[in-house]
C-alpha cells in the first residue's frame, strides 16, 4: 500500500461549529484572517490524486501541501519515525481471515460459500470481543 498524505490546509467549514462561544468567536476571526474555503482545500486532494502530471512517480508516497511536493520531514526520516511507521503499518495489519474477506469481496467471489462462511465466523467472533 502506497500513501500520498495530503494537507488542505486550514479551510473554512462547519466542522467546528459545536466549539464553546468564545473558542468559536475566535475561531471565527482566525477563519477571516488565515483560511482557505473548502473548495481551495479539496483542490489540494485533486491535485495529489490527479494534478501532477509527469510527477506521477515522485508523488507516490509524498506529502503534497500548497499544490505541491514537500520535502519529507526530518523525523519520517529518522530512526524513530520509521519505529513508528513500522507500529502504524506493520503491527495494525489485517489479520489473514479479514484480508480473505476483503479479496473475496474485491474479485467478486463475495457469492461463493467459502467467503459467505468466512463472513459468518468473523461476525461471530467480532459479535464476542
Amino acid at each position: 500500500m502506497i500513501v500520498t498524505a495530503v494537507n488542505p490546509g486550514y479551510c473554512k467549514t462547519e466542522l467546528r461549529r459545536h466549539l464553546p462561544f468564545v473558542m468559536r468567536t475566535f475561531d471565527r476571526i482566525m477563519e477571516a484572517l488565515l483560511a482557505r474555503t473548502s473548495e481551495e482545500g479539496s483542490r489540494q486532494l485533486l491535485w495529489a490524486a490527479i494534478g501532477g502530471v509527469g510527477r506521477e512517480f515522485e508523488l507516490r508516497g509524498g506529502y503534497v501541501s500548497k499544490a505541491d511536493l514537500q520535502e519529507v520531514s526530518d523525523y519520517a526520516l529518522s530512526e524513530e519515525g520509521t519505529l513508528v511507521q513500522t507500529r502504524l503499518w506493520v503491527r495494525d495489519m489485517v489479520s489473514p481471515s479479514q484480508e480473505m474477506l476483503t479479496k473475496c469481496y474485491f474479485t467478486r467471489m463475495n457469492l461463493s460459500k467459502s467467503c459467505r462462511v468466512l463472513s459468518r465466523s468473523l461476525r461471530a467472533t467480532s459479535a464476542k470481543s
